[in-house]
């Protein structure tokens, strides 16, 4: 499983999918339910190097969003990587008895 997400810098929200993949196919999933949960919003997604993102050509982008490529090597440029790093601090090292337990406070 791969967790899709992203992050508005200002607020905080999030929008995240787990998804069995990281391709195009999947990230091309995650842009029409992200698309879906802000439909009258124009959003401009940061872009990594993940392989899904690399296949732009391939994926069919929803006409709300728009993607922007980071150069490469560069994590802190893009806002989403400050929520992984909380996200790793709280998983890491622990054993979950159920997937419900990795939510819990």
């Amino acid at each position: 499983m791969w967790l899709y997400a992203a992050d508005e810098p200002k607020t905080g929200e999030s929008f995240c999918l787990y998804l069995p993949r990281l391709d195009g196919e999947c990230f091309e999933v995650f842009l029409k339910e992200f698309e879906k949960s802000y439909p009258d919003e124009e959003i401009v997604l940061v872009l990594d190097g993940a392989p899904g993102h690399r296949s732009g050509q391939e994926v069919e982008w929803p006409s709300g969003i728009e993607g922007l490529r980071l150069p490469a090597r560069s994590p802190e440029l893009n806002p989403v990587e400050r929520w992984y790093e909380e996200l790793r601090a709280r998983l890491s090292n622990r054993i979950f008895e159920s997937e419900e337990e990795t939510w819990k406070p």
